[in-house]
């Protein structure tokens, strides 16, 4: 299992907002990455 998801199920496990910002944040992120790949 990579860092990277064990990180990820911590902070989903973390309370209050700074959990929640931070996966809207990646989810922003993962959506931007998406629409650039769709429009190249």
């Amino acid at each position: 299992m990579p860092s990277d998801f064990l990180q990820y199920a911590n902070e989903l496990k973390s309370p209050g907002l700074d959990g929640l910002s931070m996966l809207l944040h990646q989810g922003a992120r993962a959506f931007a990455i998406f629409t650039n790949q769709k429009h190249r």
